[in-house]
């Protein structure tokens, strides 16, 4: 099956569940979440060998976690992200070896760094180490801070955003990401160039088979046209 069929079913099944929810129907309640939680494990260990697939399939799970409403859901998805993310960025085959073989799958030197997935897109992705210094940057962050992605490997991010805005926000964020605790918020960014844009922050924790943190990656999207609570978005600038 298409990775984008997995996404429509999974559409539909989220508006059966809506209506299932309106109307008091347990039972199609159940049944659609369960359905759904199958779909969302599908979707999770596809092994996707085109690059625009790679993105659509990290796309969906930044929607979801958005969209989640409780702890609970966020954890799993944040996992979920997380494993999709950094099987792409590792270039590791890693899949459920119950499932299937791909038709085509790429050797892991045949898979391109996540920043390939979405060089021609707006997705912000850097990957960053226990000390808060890049490891990686997307092109579109580097084109957001007008800097070449190679300028941006070892710094410190307090060196791109600023002492500021690094100790009044990002510093917590990212401590308490790497404690274990993923995040997602939201901020406003004031530019001349780009006016007032609202974006929201998703920190992952990356750690090793002991659980002892690596590092983190850090997605940030540009969500004014979808506004959120008013109340979940910072109101002062972040990373």
């Amino acid at each position: 099956m298409q990775l984008s069929s997995l996404i429509d079913e999974y559409k539909d099944c989220e508006k059966a569940l809506y209506k299932a929810i309106r109307s008091e129907q347990v039972t199609m309640i159940r049944e659609c979440d369960i359905r759904m939680n199958w779909i969302r494990n599908v979707i999770r260990d596809f092994f996707a060998t085109n690059p625009w697939e790679r993105l659509q399939q990290i796309d969906f799970f930044m929607n979801a976690i958005s969209q989640a409403a409780d702890l609970g859901t966020h954890s799993s998805l944040f996992a979920d992200a997380r494993a999709v993310i950094e099987r792409y960025i590792a270039g590791t085959t890693a899949r459920d070896e119950t499932a299937p073989e791909p038709a085509a799958a790429a050797a892991p030197a045949d898979i391109p760094e996540i920043g390939g997935m979405i060089e021609r897109t707006d997705l912000r992705v850097s990957a960053f180490d226990r000390d808060f210094r890049y490891t990686y940057t997307s092109p579109a962050n580097g084109r957001f801070y007008g800097m070449p992605q190679s300028a941006f490997t070892g710094r410190h991010v307090s060196e791109v955003i600023g002492d500021e805005r690094y100790e009044k926000r990002a510093k917590t964020y990212f401590e308490k990401c790497l404690a274990g605790e993923n995040q997602c918020y939201y901020y406003y960014l004031d530019s001349e160039k780009r006016g007032r844009q609202l974006l929201e922050c998703q920190m992952l924790r990356q750690y090793d088979a002991d659980n002892d943190a690596l590092g983190a990656v850090i997605i940030i999207r540009d969500v004014t046209r979808r506004v959120p609570d008013p109340a979940r978005a910072a109101e002062e600038n972040a990373v």
